[in-house]
């Protein structure tokens, strides 16, 4: 939603129309209030029989379930209200204030999970309690600078009928798109519910923490980028933009490939660190969701890109219904009695396709060279990916005889990882660029 927004505004900017830009902040907002409202009415009717009527939740924790669904619910029309203020932010690509709010929002999260151990009452709820007291310290952040850094944000809800209808009607397909991968995340854990009960449900929520931690590295790289993508359409600018889409794709791959695959081959290490007792299925479920989030490292650029052109409601129609298979699909092989894991391996054969049909939409809208997209994007990647997860393993089987050669292992596997994406991640002018910014920093 926060990407949606923020194309609207990138180009009023790029038109350099402050009125008609004051006209588009206004109306943004009386639009994500009003589809706050719509998405609370649907997840209370929505939630409610899933929880009492579906759901194989032990009687003596429903009630925790109710009240923990009911304060996630809020944190997430929360945020949804306050996407004109991270879009604002990022539209005028402020993103030093957006990195250390986002920081914040990570550092509060993970003392969520430590206060777990020394507040007292019931752990899921306490837990739900502290996501949405995140959730309002870092709303409140954003909407506070942008009071102060934008005096006009201070303003009443206002709707501009000129702005109003193409809001709606964007947001309305976006918002589609955001369902879909809802309920296809959300529908997983039903079926793993309904077919294995609560203990692989808990591996599926510990994964799900990884999922969300290592996606927000992709997410702050990419916000940087997308502003850039936006204002170059709009000037009318494709052959930048292209090599924009093509330069961003690269980079957010090296980068989750440098978070990831180190995690990726010492995640008993961290999981036994992090967990005193790890439930079953923790370890493979989270590789196979590492392996997922490398197929759709791209996806966020791709969509950004799709985005800036306006033609999204096809788009978001084809992707939703591919993800949307994930849930009949996985079905039937839970049925036929087949392991849980294998929900994932659906759901990262689906995302190949999706991220295969990206590729087609934007050679249609932006001209895009799928042959160059292959060759200087994924060939490159898989290439690179391929001789690291070959250096790592090697440190691997030379650092694990303890913790603490674990411990050295890891460290000494992400130094190779950022070498190897360095050197052959990056070209020389993009190596001569990082040197120089290395200077600057020291100097």
């Amino acid at each position: 939603m926060t990407a949606t927004i923020q194309r609207f505004y990138n180009i009023e900017i790029a038109k350099n129309n402050d009125l008609n830009f004051l006209k588009l902040f206004h109306t943004s907002r009386s639009v994500q209030l009003f589809l706050a409202i719509f998405v609370f009415i649907i997840l209370q009717l929505l939630g409610n029989w899933l929880i009492y009527s579906k759901l194989k939740i032990p009687e003596s924790r429903i009630e925790a379930a109710y009240w923990s669904y009911q304060l996630a619910i809020i944190s997430f029309v929360l945020s949804m209200s306050n996407v004109p203020y991270r879009a604002l932010i990022i539209a005028n690509e402020k993103m030093g204030i957006f990195a250390v709010i986002s920081i914040l929002e990570v550092s509060l999260k993970l003392a969520a999970i430590v206060c777990l151990s020394i507040v007292p009452g019931d752990k899921l709820i306490t837990y739900s309690s502290l996501i949405l007291l995140t959730t309002v310290l870092v709303n409140a952040s954003f909407k506070r600078y942008c009071i102060k850094k934008y005096s006009f944000s201070k303003g009443r809800y206002r709707i501009e009928s000129e702005y109003f209808s193409a809001l709606i009607n964007f947001s309305f397909w976006s918002l589609l798109s955001n369902i879909s991968v809802v309920l296809r995340n959300q529908g997983i854990s039903i079926l793993l519910n309904f077919f294995y009960g609560v203990i692989v449900n808990a591996a599926h929520a510990i994964t799900l923490q990884v999922s969300g931690i290592l996606n927000s590295f992709i997410s702050n790289f990419t916000q940087a980028a997308n502003p850039q993508i936006v204002k170059l359409y709009a000037q009318g600018d494709l052959e930048e933009m292209k090599d924009l889409v093509l330069f961003s794709s690269r980079i957010s791959f090296l980068l989750i490939l440098l978070i990831g695959l180190p995690f990726y081959i010492y995640i008993e290490l961290f999981l036994n660190l992090w967990l005193s007792d790890v439930p079953p299925y923790v370890e493979i479920f989270t590789k196979l969701v590492i392996v997922q989030i490398f197929v759709e490292a791209f996806s966020s650029v791709q969509s950004t890109a799709q985005a800036a052109t306006g033609k999204i409601k096809l788009y978001h129609l084809v992707l939703s219904g591919i993800g949307l298979l994930n849930i009949p699909v996985a079905y039937f092989f839970l049925s036929n009695k087949s392991e849980p894991q294998v929900v994932f391996m659906v759901s990262i054969f689906l995302s190949g396709i999706i991220s295969v049909a990206r590729l087609f939409f934007l050679k249609n809208s932006i001209h895009l060279s799928i042959k160059e997209y292959l060759t200087k994007v994924i060939v490159r990647c898989i290439v690179i990916a391929i001789i690291c997860v070959g250096a790592c393993n090697l440190i691997k089987s030379n650092f694990q005889s303890s913790v603490v050669a674990s411990g050295i292992g890891y460290i000494i596997s992400t130094i190779c990882t950022l070498v190897v994406c360095f050197l052959l991640g990056l070209n020389r002018l993009e190596r001569s660029s990082v040197y120089d910014r290395i200077k600057k920093a020291v100097k």
